[in-house]
């Protein structure tokens, strides 16, 4: 029996479940509920907003120009059908007056009549243009639209007429959709972007996620941001991003507004919103702790630390709860959530220091395996070299934390892992040799390796030669494109996973075993020791589905540090640069083509880089050193 001291039994309430973040839409009308000129109150919590109340319709563009205001439909319509009926010419004159007398709408039902009548002979496109100005006097708007429609089909193109044409329609119906869409695209061509924008706002008001619409606005929002910078018409493109699932487009742009005093809560607020909405907990949290606690703030940190417990983010949940307690200390069960938390970090915390120990060691002590010494210690256990007293060999012994082994289906994971990594025999791999239980600890027996691994080497050497370079990596690629083969993705390619040996032999070690973690949890370096995610390829971060190509990322990251000394995001906010920034430009000494191949492996879209190990093989191979 082991002697090894058990964790204690602790009394708590049940771990928080994970809660749904803001959907898309959730987070699109918070947005539309806030003010887009004067400083505004932060609206309603987000976990379940409000329906927005609608603003208030802009107001109507005046017509494009002095000319379209002082328009007549008669003389224009004389010009372009000199011939016409007097009655038909009276009715023209009458709508460009205005007059809505009974006796002027008796004329112009007699009028309308015969311009259908004479529209079916040829040559009588113009009249169309009447007949629309009739048929708005006669309150039926469609079939205005219908005629100015056939005559823009039929070839008229007179951009004054058809604005005047639009505008009378619009003043006895300013929120008809289909005329607001025509007179913003043709004042967008007439390069009237303001009076354009107020048309497509009044029509987003009445369909908020018609695809026209959104596209022009964005259109128009954009070339007023290409003449001046203008953080009102930014929180606009916000809105229009957000209506349209486009989440990365809105954080670049909340990115620059929360430098904004004026829209910097705003900002805040919904940046980290979307973070929350991407399961970048920690991202949003940075965000809102930033706010003023009110109590839709409280809400929302109290839903928010849900997610983060139930990701096992144990530090930054109690953040969030503490920072309620501060304004509200009576607040549904924070205080015990916190017990709670408090409890499995110091549970969390015994379990590392019992490992530091050699008497983690004792769990072997009536196994095949002698412990030598302790070697290495990382995110999932410690790393021992020990005695094979089967084999007769010097082995490796990883033990893992009990924490990672808690939970049967990882268990499971890892044991499946384990197995299809043994399957892995390349001289660049090291070998797995087998997975044991004993008692409550987890451990696998390996290839013991002499040697030191290449986070040593770079920290003693911080960069490598173009000739250490080029013989190091393709011996990586060799081997991932091996496991690749075999449906086998190592997921955490880093310095610290990479040996080389005393006769200098590139050696990967752990394949497989990463996937005993959550893709959440491999990102948790605020709960336990994980460490700063340096090498992570932005899907594992956003917690996207993973294929060979995230190995790829990685490799290049630490190509990238082997050149420059240092990974290329190293401060700040790790993850979002992963996500979203450029790295640094590598060293002007450095050959176009070697930065050209970390370029293309660090691609944010995996579509982008080079798709298998080979291909980066080969662009190695070709280098000249």
């Amino acid at each position: 029996a082991s002697s090894v001291m058990k964790p204690p039994i602790l009394t708590q309430p049940p771990v928080a479940e994970a809660v749904s973040a803001p959907s898309v839409e959730a987070i699109s009308q918070q947005a539309e509920q806030m003010s887009v000129s004067a400083q505004a109150e932060i609206p309603a919590a987000a976990a379940a907003p409000q329906a927005p109340t609608p603003p208030a319709a802009p107001p109507a563009p005046e017509a494009a120009d002095t000319a379209s205001k002082v328009f007549g439909l008669a003389v224009w319509l004389s010009r372009q059908l000199p011939n016409l009926p007097q009655m038909v010419m009276q009715a023209a004159e009458y709508v460009d007056r205005q007059v809505v007398d009974e006796a002027s709408l008796q004329l112009y039902r007699t009028a309308l009549e015969e311009c259908r009548r004479l529209l079916a002979l040829p040559g009588m496109t113009p009249l169309h243009a009447l007949a629309a100005a009739l048929e708005v006097h006669l309150h039926n708007p469609e079939s205005a639209n219908a005629h100015i429609t056939a005559y823009r089909k039929a070839g008229g193109d007179d951009v004054v007429l058809l604005v005047w044409l639009y505008s009378r329609l619009l003043e006895r119906y300013p929120q008809y959709v289909p005329a607001l869409v025509a007179r913003g695209q043709l004042l967008t061509e007439m390069q009237q972007a303001d009076r354009a924008i107020a048309d497509f706002e009044t029509a987003m008001i009445r369909e908020t996620l018609n695809a026209e619409v959104l596209g022009c606005l964005e259109r128009l929002y954009r070339g007023k941001l290409e003449q001046a910078p203008n953080p009102t018409i930014e929180f606009k493109l916000v809105k229009i991003f957000l209506k349209q699932n486009r989440l990365d487009d809105a954080i670049s742009v909340l990115q620059r507004l929360v430098n904004d005093p004026v829209y910097e809560q705003r900002a805040l607020r919904i940046l980290g919103l979307c973070f929350w909405q991407k399961n970048m907990y920690y991202l949003a949290w940075q965000k809102f702790k930033q706010l003023p606690v009110t109590d839709d703030l409280k809400d929302i940190l109290y839903r928010l630390a849900s997610d983060m417990e139930a990701a096992d983010q144990l530090i930054n949940a109690r953040y969030a709860l503490e920072r309620i307690l501060e304004s509200d200390f009576g607040y549904r069960d924070v205080e015990a959530r916190l017990k709670s938390i408090n409890q499995r970090l110091k549970a969390q915390q015994d379990e590392l220091d019992r490992t530091k120990t050699p008497a983690s060691a004792e769990i072997l002590q009536d196994s095949r395996f002698v412990i030598l010494n302790e070697i290495n210690r990382g995110s999932m256990g410690v790393v021992y070299r020990a005695h094979d007293k089967v084999l007769d060999e010097i082995v490796a012994i990883k033990v893992l934390n009990d924490y990672l082994c808690a939970d049967p289906q990882a268990v499971q994971r890892f044991k499946r892992e384990a197995r299809a990594a043994k399957r892995l025999s390349h001289p660049n791999i090291v070998r797995i040799h087998e997975f044991y239980e004993s008692s409550e600890k987890k451990f696998i027996s390996m290839e013991y390796i002499e040697g030191r691994d290449l986070k040593k080497i770079l920290l003693e050497k911080s960069r490598l030669s173009l000739a250490e370079i080029k013989k190091y990596f393709m011996a990586m690629c060799s081997a991932l494109q091996y496991a690749h083969e075999l449906d086998v993705v190592h997921r955490d390619i880093k310095p610290a996973n990479v040996m080389i040996t005393s006769q200098d032999t590139v050696k990967v070690t752990d394949f497989g075993i990463a996937k005993i973690l959550r893709s959440e949890d491999v990102t948790r370096s605020s709960s336990m020791i994980m460490g700063t995610p340096l090498y992570m390829a932005p899907e594992q971060i956003e917690g996207q589905p993973v294929d060979g190509r995230c190995d790829i990322y990685s490799l290049g990251i630490m190509l990238y540090e082997a050149i420059a000394g240092r990974p290329p995001f190293t401060e700040g906010n790790i993850e979002y640069h992963h996500v979203y920034t450029t790295p640094p430009p590598l060293p002007d000494d450095v050959p176009d083509a070697l930065k050209a191949i970390v370029l293309k492996c660090v691609e944010k879209k995996p579509e982008a880089r080079f798709q298998n190990p080979g291909e980066v093989l080969a662009a190695l191979e070709a280098l000249q050193v």
